[in-house]
């Protein structure tokens, strides 16, 4: 049988997986912004642009290059804050309906709650792991097509 404490600690390694997936999800929401404020001034710049983008094949590859890495970051942000279902660690209705004339001892009820912490966390684990590993790829292809920006506007400005 799980003592308080041990039924704690499970709580806790729960708890601490649940403000990791709000971190990730606050992250994600903060480059949807950044992202989004970029394109917009990618948008509004196009005007001045799109004649030098069309008298250069370096110059038309670098913005390609740039404009699609920065979709694809936008796209990657996406997945990481919209695509998972993050796991409850019991079904309240699942339980009530398990539960027969006699109610469970405390020490069962916390046994099975801690079995449902546990598995809970573990699910959360691998996709809080998913969201991270998105975000991280969204911050690489962010850079990489910030670089670029920057090789098209350095061309841009000194020709």
């Amino acid at each position: 049988m799980a003592t308080e404490t041990q039924y704690q600690f499970f709580k806790y390694i729960y708890d601490s997986e649940q403000a990791r997936y709000r971190e990730l999800i606050d992250r994600g929401k903060l480059f949807l912004s950044i992202i989004t404020i970029y394109l917009g001034l990618l948008a509004v710049a196009a005007d001045k642009t799109i004649l030098f983008i069309k008298s250069s094949l370096f110059a038309t590859i670098t913005y390609a290059v740039s404009v699609s890495c920065i979709v694809v970051a936008m796209a990657f942000v996406v997945l990481a804050v919209g695509l998972f279902k993050y796991e409850y660690p019991s079904d309240p209705l699942r339980i009530i309906e398990g539960l027969t004339k006699v109610p469970p001892a405390d020490d069962d009820f916390r046994d099975e709650r801690l079995v449902d912490f546990t598995v809970a966390t573990k699910r959360n684990f691998a996709l809080n792991e998913k969201r991270a590993n998105l975000l991280r790829a969204s911050t690489g292809m962010l850079l990489l097509g910030a670089l670029c920006q920057a090789v098209f506007f350095a061309i841009f400005m000194f020709s």
